[in-house]
């Protein structure tokens, strides 16, 4: 069965995750900039969706030099560069670019192009509605003269800590995306919120950003015309699964193993970061500190005398006996991890294919799943992960957030 789920490939070390566990994806997401070097990693059976990151502009007081010679590569692209955020542009310098920037994207076939978008902010002022605007109706105009006939994929890249708190930080922007949607003939959205850490387990992501994402997409949903505009949303390390699951998406975006969010492009800095781990049994990733292997035993001993003491304290039935099995297995699996967390700390390699290994196969769990019940399946994967977490409890410090449940929990209230 085809995947509904599309990988962003964006260096080089992403290759070997994709061979090795995403080989079937629908669609890969590439960026311009780096095609030729990792053209050859696309799975065979995968659509291409090329995306320029002309984004960047986002950063155009702070972007690094080899971004900046990137867009000066584009006709009038230095002016753009100059004038586009302050909406300052000549229009037929603008017009010159943008069709240069299609034209780049469309002479690899793919299946998918984006249409340049620059972030919005809760507060976006006229000028990057403007440039926005402009972009679209330029594109239209490209489609009409060019050969081309695949998607163009309209992105709404929100920006801002706030941005997702109420319906009035977000609804301006979705209005304005469906007008932009009409005047290119886009036929398909991506969504993302580009510093939405949905793994911080914070308190304003359960009380406000991560309610405030899934009202975002209801809205979507609800207003986009027709069945044939696809939805993309992502990428995260559970959100984008849980608005697919509910049936507000058609395709997750999925990171390969690093990040699991959005990074606008253009940035001085390069891919960094802890390495991370993901224990399945909670539905999570954790920083690989130290002192988690010994937390590890500790928690599968807990689980184990939990599995004992539910099945001694209670009337024999089939939930409990399930119960029991559940808890010994997620012992089992905190041991394994224990055993091979000395590797996985010290190869950030060798712990992005553990976590990507993990990534896919909850795919699969969900993907086997029908679509009228992949959100209550998800519910409840994340509702075992929560007690899995009651019982085992705070993990060391270095790990964000401390309760090994919390994730799982704001998960779950985003499921139904």
């Amino acid at each position: 069965m085809p995947s509904d789920w599309i990988v962003s490939l964006d260096w080089s070390d992403d290759c070997d995750v994709v061979q090795n566990h995403y080989a079937e994806t629908c669609g890969t997401k590439i960026r311009l900039r780096h095609f030729d070097e990792l053209k050859h990693c696309i799975p065979q059976t995968s659509s291409v969706w090329i995306d320029a990151g002309i984004d960047a502009l986002h950063r155009s007081g702070n972007m690094s030099k080899g971004w900046k010679t990137y867009i000066e590569g584009f006709e009038n692209g230095q002016h753009v560069l100059d004038h586009g955020l302050a909406a300052t542009f000549e229009r037929a310098k603008l017009v010159a670019f943008t069709k240069s920037v299609m034209d780049a994207c469309a002479a690899h076939d793919p299946a998918w192009i984006t249409i340049p978008q620059v972030p919005l902010t809760s507060s976006t002022d006229g000028s990057r509605n403007k440039v926005n605007k402009a972009f679209a109706q330029i594109v239209g105009e490209w489609r009409d003269s060019s050969q081309y006939g695949g998607r163009l994929m309209l992105p709404l890249i929100l920006y801002g800590t706030d941005v997702l708190d109420k319906m009035g930080n977000w609804k301006p922007r979705l209005k304005d995306l469906i007008t932009r949607l009409q005047i290119c003939s886009a036929n398909g959205v991506w969504v993302v919120c580009s510093d939405l850490k949905d793994e911080d387990g914070s308190g304003p992501n359960e009380r406000t950003r991560l309610p405030g994402l899934a009202a975002l997409h209801e809205e979507l949903h609800d207003r986009l015309p027709g069945n044939n505009i696809k939805v993309v949303a992502g990428p995260y390390w559970a959100m984008a699964l849980i608005l697919w699951a509910r049936g507000l998406v058609d395709h997750p975006l999925v990171d390969l193993g690093a990040g699991y969010r959005y990074t606008i492009p253009g940035s001085p800095g390069g891919r960094t970061g802890k390495i991370r781990i993901a224990i399945p049994s909670l539905r999570r990733r954790v920083v690989a500190v130290p002192q988690l292997a010994g937390w590890l035993q500790a928690a599968a001993k807990k689980l184990r005398t939990h599995a004992s003491s539910v099945e001694s304290s209670s009337t024999p039935s089939p939930r409990i006996g399930s119960a029991a099995i559940e808890f010994r297995s997620a012992a089992d699996e905190f041991e394994r991890l224990s055993k091979d967390l000395s590797q996985l700390a010290l190869d950030a390699d060798t712990a992005r294919q553990q976590v990507s290994r993990f990534y896919r196969s909850w795919l699969d769990a969900m993907s086997q799943s029908s679509s009228k019940t992949r959100s209550l399946s998800l519910r409840q994967d994340f509702s075992a992960a929560d007690l899995v977490g009651s019982i085992v409890g705070t993990l060391p410090k270095g790990t964000k957030p401390r309760h090994a449940g919390r994730l799982a929990r704001q998960y779950m209230q985003s499921c139904v």
